[in-house]
């Protein structure tokens, strides 16, 4: 059984044609670098305006609840 699988193997290897595995090389397009639209200063803005909102967020939430006081 295993001597069957083994001339076949053998047999099969031999019978392929080498030219018909040639991959043809497409020429590369260029990648966009842009997320949703935005290119990357675009991006960082919005980055730092979240950022400022969430701390400011924070700040006045800790301030109603009296965990801090700013002065």
């Amino acid at each position: 059984m295993f001597d069957d699988l083994r001339k076949q193997a053998e047999q099969g290897s031999e019978e392929e044609n080498p030219d018909e595995f040639v991959v043809e090389e497409r020429p590369r397009q260029p990648t966009s670098a842009r997320i949703f639209g935005m290119t990357a200063p675009q991006r960082l803005v919005i980055v730092a305006m979240l950022l400022v909102w969430v701390c400011e967020m924070s700040f006045f939430i800790l301030f109603l609840t009296e965990k801090i006081m700013p002065f």
